[in-house]
């Protein structure tokens, strides 16, 4: 596999699997961010190097089927804040996100929704 420093990336849309099974708080905010905090330096690289933009994958717990308390909304939100850059979250299925990749915006971060 190629490193992500060896991909040609400019203008292109990244689909980055993350790790951000963080635990939350009772009212639905960020613990620990501990783990969305190792991902920003690949993040911040993608925009650096001007990916057309970034679709975020990832899962939080173990739910069976869609369950409110397990949303990656409060993740994104947290992400946005410490990017200090706007996280379009999706909460449509993958593939109706993914016929959105032409018309997302330049740089855009975005999030699906708990897979």
């Amino acid at each position: 596999m190629r490193s992500i420093r060896q991909a040609n990336i400019k203008g292109k849309t990244v689909v980055l699997r993350v790790d951000f099974n963080v635990p939350l708080f009772k009212e639905g905010t960020v613990e620990d961010d501990y783990r969305i905090r190792m991902t920003l330096p690949t993040i911040k690289y993608l925009l650096n190097k001007k990916a057309g933009g970034v679709i975020m994958l990832g899962h939080l717990g173990r739910p069976e089927g869609t369950q409110k308390q397990f949303s990656l909304r409060p993740v994104a939100r947290h992400l946005a804040r410490l990017m200090k850059q706007r996280v379009l979250f999706f909460a449509q299925h993958p593939r109706k996100v993914i016929n959105l990749k032409g018309i997302l915006p330049l740089g855009a971060l975005v999030m699906l929704e708990n897979l």
